[in-house]
């Protein structure tokens, strides 16, 4: 039992309403493989019950919603405890386990899902003891009916994490003035990261070679029309609103051809592009040609790539935002871990960042925290399902 401060019955019950609150949001990724029996199937394997007296229904509850939370069988004991749940010899005082639950989620959010299991039963929380430092929670549940027995779960951290757990892809940009040795730095970081290129960019096509050798995706960057003016020095092909049908066809060819090997689209600019249904059916239907996938920088309210994409069959997704340049790594590991709270929030978050070395050391700063929440990079296309037929 850790040795925080005891939460009583009626201040628990407003703290674990506010984690409640807190947790509903966070969708449940974990499912039950297939041809595997339940823990509560799987307890008398863990601690026999010699008793004579039938175990409570709201045990297997507890047991399954466990199960739910991918905690393991070799994670949960059966112990001989008395009513307050210390050791005793008696086994008919009180039901005591001790549960080591997989970490990527918050404490409270476990604590919420196993008081789903009491839901229409006899039992209630009753007390709660919680260590946010030690990460460890004593909890009793107590029933309306007087012969029913005590439950009592002491809870810790396994050293598993939760599948399926909040999903992060971070895109990097490749600007004007970024270095060949900052790109290939980005590359060599072993995770799933993606890399966002313009085309017609210098060395556009060699990047895009050595991105595909280090197991990266790549996101050719389309340039679209804008609603202000288009600085002189830009070289790269910009799709207008008034170019033909071949002409915008075109643009789009010579960019796959500039950068080979890409996985999908996404825009430079394009508020008034994106808004005009002729370029955006154009675009999105060459794009399916090409199986890929738009990922949408979102610049216009009245956008039409998501109402587009999918009646025209196109991977979509939508970037929860990006990281501005000229940040200290401190100040962009900050806001890798607020889009990471998106993701845990979502399930899923893009973010679209700058490359430099700030940005490279933030990343490598903040890996192993992202493993200790949980957080699992990933490609863009491992956020969706692309359809390679």
């Amino acid at each position: 039992m850790p040795s925080s401060k005891k939460l009583l019955q009626p201040y628990f019950k407003a703290i674990f309403f506010v984690a409640i609150l807190a947790a509903v949001t966070l969708p449940v990724y974990a499912k039950k493989p297939a041809n595997s029996d339940s823990l509560s199937k799987l307890l008398p394997k863990l601690e026999k019950n010699t008793t004579g007296r039938k175990d409570p229904a709201v045990l297997k509850a507890i047991y399954d919603k466990l199960y739910e939370i991918e905690t393991r069988p070799a994670d949960i004991t059966r112990l001989v405890c008395d009513g307050s749940g210390q050791a005793s010899e008696f086994r008919d005082s009180a039901i005591c386990l001790s549960a080591r639950v997989p970490k990527g989620r918050p404490l409270e959010w476990i604590i919420w899902n196993i008081t789903q299991a009491i839901n229409g039963m006899t039992y209630s929380v009753s007390d709660c003891s919680f260590d946010e430092h030690k990460q460890l929670c004593y909890m009793t549940f107590t029933s309306s009916e007087k012969t029913d027995p005590q439950i009592n779960i002491n809870i810790s951290r396994s050293n598993k994490y939760l599948n399926g757990s909040a999903k992060l892809a971070i895109v990097g940009e490749v600007g004007n003035d970024t270095s060949y040795k900052t790109i290939v730095d980005f590359l060599s970081i072993k995770e799933n990261l993606s890399i966002m290129l313009v085309p017609g960019k210098k060395q556009s096509t060699l990047i895009a070679q050595l991105a595909e050798q280090s197991h990266k995706e790549i996101i050719i960057n389309l340039p679209m029309e804008p609603d202000s003016k288009i600085s002189s020095g830009f070289s790269s092909p910009v799709i207008m609103v008034h170019y033909s049908k071949d002409m915008i066809r075109s643009i789009i060819l010579q960019a796959e051809k500039n950068i080979p090997l890409f996985s999908g689209f996404s825009n430079l600019w394009g508020e008034r592009a994106i808004t005009d249904s002729r370029i955006m059916n154009i675009v999105l239907n060459e794009i399916k040609k090409s199986h890929g996938y738009f990922l949408e920088m979102k610049i216009a309210k009245n956008s039409l790539a998501p109402e587009l994409t999918e009646s025209i069959g196109v991977p979509y997704e939508e970037f929860s935002g990006e990281i501005t340049d000229k940040l200290k790594p401190a100040d962009i590991e900050k806001q890798l871990r607020a889009y990471s709270a998106i993701a845990q929030t979502n399930g899923i978050a893009l973010v679209a960042v700058p490359l430099n070395k700030p940005l490279i050391q933030a990343i490598k700063t903040t890996l192993p925290w992202f493993k200790q929440n949980g957080i699992n990079l990933v490609l863009p296309s491992q956020t969706f399902k692309i359809d390679k037929k």
